[in-house]
């Protein structure tokens, strides 16, 4: 196998890893929040937005050095169109993110499996019927239509985006150094969780 393949597939699994890290600790703090009763998180959201964060960090720090650690296929997008990655590597990595979502929900659906038959047990639900969902993705809340979620998820999107644009432009004398951008990026992810 020649160099530029080998380093590819190394791309593509360190993409497949990060988001795996992010969602087995992401999907393992809501299923806590979710499905525990009373949660550890019930006074305490804040925790599991840090939870969140400190699994991107990890995911940077594992990653970033082999792929990027684009972790997103939002991030990846903006990437291609602002700061010339490689078109031809975008739907790879989209792919490959993709892959490492579900191998991440798929740990945690086995490790929570008992804990998820139990909730819905308790609560007289189903897995089909939506039992358990707020573990493995979120969804509108009260009051909010489809269109205003997709807008939400839109500007929030965009906030990350701008964040770790600041915290990774070489020219931002106010960018952090000594490799603590993975920090400020996870903490951006948390704030977001938190606040919006």
């Amino acid at each position: 196998m020649d160099s530029p393949q080998f380093e590819s597939m190394g791309e593509l699994i360190s993409e497949c890893v990060a988001v795996f890290i992010i969602i087995a600790f992401g999907d393992s703090v809501a299923a806590m929040y979710t499905l525990y009763d009373p949660s550890p998180y019930l006074n305490a959201y804040w925790g599991v937005c840090m939870a969140w964060g400190l699994a991107v960090a990890i995911a940077i720090y594992t990653t970033a050095s082999v792929s990027g650690c684009h972790a997103n296929p939002a991030v990846t997008l903006a990437l291609a169109l602002y700061r010339k990655f490689s078109w031809k590597k975008v739907v790879p990595y989209c792919l490959a993110q993709t892959v490492g979502g579900f191998l991440g929900a798929g740990i945690v659906y086995v490790l929570f499996g008992p804990v998820i038959d139990h909730f819905n047990a308790v609560h007289q639900m189903t897995r089909a019927g939506g039992g358990a969902a707020g573990v493995f993705f979120t969804h509108p809340g009260l009051a909010i239509t489809p269109m205003h979620a997709l807008s939400d998820q839109v500007i929030l999107t965009a906030f990350l985006i701008f964040g770790i644009f600041a915290v990774t432009e070489q020219y931002n004398e106010q960018a952090p150094g000594a490799n603590f951008g993975a920090v400020i990026i996870g903490l951006i992810v948390a704030v977001i969780g938190a606040s919006m």
